[in-house]
């Protein structure tokens, strides 16, 4: 009688977890992010952030500029545009200062809103997911308009309290902007 010897094969499929970005409280970024899994935020980003799956906003967070994924959950702090496909969740501690595009939408008693917002199964979202040759235009553009306005803030910002302009350097220069993907 012979016996077979087992095989002894490890299993080298690749770990299907799902993947999470993690910005946490003590870090500062000034670029756009574009990440194509999970995101958390606990710190302060100054620029785009779109995801790919989730976004996730904590208390401590801080956006300045448009965030676009197709579902967020905010508690923190944005200042710019709020493009979610799906659902988005703003939590009591939530703040927002700008315009919110969404499908469907759950607010916690105490979330701050100081803007616009369209709800509903036909809102145009908007994102940069749309086809052909405008696949990036819309991401852009938004990016475009959120540095103009930073622009437009930084010069209303150099102005002292007599309404003349402070004798400074070209604030512009100091706002460029990069792409970082993850």
């Amino acid at each position: 009688m012979k016996f077979k010897r087992k095989s002894k094969t490890v299993d080298k499929t690749p770990n299907n977890a799902p993947s999470v970005t993690y910005i946490t409280k003590d870090t500062e970024i000034k670029a756009d992010i574009l990440c194509k899994d999970d995101i958390r935020i606990a710190g302060t980003v100054d620029g785009e952030v779109e995801s790919k799956q989730k976004l996730i906003l904590n208390d401590s967070g801080k956006i300045k500029g448009t965030i676009i994924s197709p579902v967020a959950d905010i508690s923190g702090k944005i200042i710019g545009d709020v493009r979610v496909a799906n659902k988005l969740t703003l939590r009591a501690t939530a703040i927002i200062e700008g315009k919110i595009f969404t499908k469907k939408l759950a607010i916690e008693d105490g979330a701050q809103l100081r803007g616009s917002l369209q709800v509903g199964p036909d809102t145009d979202i908007g994102t940069s997911e749309e086809t052909g040759d405008n696949k990036k235009a819309s991401s852009s553009s938004i990016f475009k308009r959120n540095k103009s306005i930073s622009e437009t803030e930084e010069a209303n910002d150099s102005k002292d309290k007599s309404g003349s302009k402070k004798d400074d350097t070209d604030s512009s220069s100091s706002s460029e902007t990069s792409k970082i993907s993850t």
